[in-house]
């Protein structure tokens, strides 16, 4: 059984990861870095609401769908 609720968390997470990635390639990024670091805290958040929602599922699935390469704390090592 997969929880809905960390799918849509994970798919958020991943959709915001994705916009700060193309914030820090973007040409504009070399003259203002502002832009790029409100993507980062928007990233930050919802990372931290799926570890929250992780913490407290019932659904059963916390070993192997952690695993999976779109996870936050993988995607967190990519960026550091």
């Amino acid at each position: 059984m997969v929880c809905l609720v960390c799918k849509d968390l994970e798919q958020a997470f991943n959709a915001v990861h994705s916009e700060y990635d193309e914030a820090r390639s973007s040409m504009c990024y070399r003259f203002t870095r502002k832009f790029a670091a409100l993507k980062y805290v928007d990233m930050e958040r919802a990372k931290s609401a799926l570890e929250e929602h992780k913490l407290h599922c019932d659904s059963g699935v916390k070993g192997p769908e952690r695993a999976m390469s779109g996870s936050p704390s993988r995607a967190l090592k990519l960026i550091a």
